[in-house]
């Protein structure tokens, strides 16, 4: 019994460091390259944009072109942390638009995901509110590229 046990713990193991050290396929790291570039783009749009509509055609940019290069891709932390980050900068969009629109429920319902203080009336706060979601996108794809780079 004791043998089997430890057959099956020196298997599992190997099975979890079976992808370290692994590098992608030259086309893998190409595409998760081109999604970083989409995300990146969205990255600086965060500091540049002047008002929603702006903001959104970025954004809508940024995933058409992070959907194609993810086609690629397998569904791995990289995949996830670019899915979150692109995940992140859609939710910005809507809290502006949500702010601008005066659409409260909508903006609560992101508020109480990003932990946000619920209190949309307040200028400061509406820009806190996106200063948040952005942080966290940017932890996001942060975290993407270092796994890249690996």
């Amino acid at each position: 019994m004791r043998t089997l046990i430890l057959i099956v713990s020196f298997s599992l193991l190997g099975l979890a460091l079976s992808g370290c050290g692994q590098k992608r396929p030259a086309n893998q790291v190409e595409a998760a390259q081109k999604a970083i570039a989409a995300l990146e783009k969205v990255a600086a749009a965060t500091e540049t944009a002047r008002n929603y509509d702006e903001y959104a055609t970025i954004v809508i940019d940024a995933k058409t072109r992070m959907d194609r290069a993810a086609i690629g891709l397998p569904s791995d932390e990289f995949y996830q942390e670019i899915s979150s980050a692109m995940k992140a900068y859609i939710d910005a969009g809507l809290a502006w638009d949500a702010l601008n629109t005066r659409q409260f429920q909508e903006w609560y319902l992101l508020a109480a995901k990003y932990s946000i203080p619920p209190n949309p009336d307040q200028t400061t706060n509406q820009k806190e509110i996106l200063k948040t979601i952005w942080a966290d996108a940017r932890r996001h794809l942060d975290r993407a590229s270092a796994l890249l780079k690996q």
